[in-house]
């Protein structure tokens, strides 16, 4: 299965435990949300290329809450928690 990176901070305790790998196909999904709010000037391949989304990102945009700040600041450690169980439950399914 394709992945895409994405960049955990290990000084964010929420984060520790979230994949440092996501499926491509959910990395898209969130690059779909990030280009809708209209950061599309950098493509998904691009923002892979440069180690992918953070957390908090990646989450708001999954979760359908957009990209922006105070989306990305709102993410609770429930959301992470959530969109964890999700990232695993895809990459078992293609195991």
């Amino acid at each position: 299965m394709k992945t895409a990176p994405i960049q955990v901070d290990p000084r964010d305790s929420r984060e520790r435990d979230f994949p440092t790998r996501v499926p491509w196909s959910m990395s898209g999904r969130a690059w779909d949300a990030y280009a809708a709010a209209g950061h599309g000037n950098q493509s998904h391949e691009r923002l892979v290329e440069r180690g992918g989304f953070g957390v908090a990102e990646f989450v708001a945009c999954i979760l359908g809450r957009g990209y922006s700040s105070r989306a990305i600041q709102a993410v609770s450690v429930e959301d992470i928690a959530a969109v964890r169980a999700m990232v695993e439950a895809e990459m078992e399914a293609h195991v």
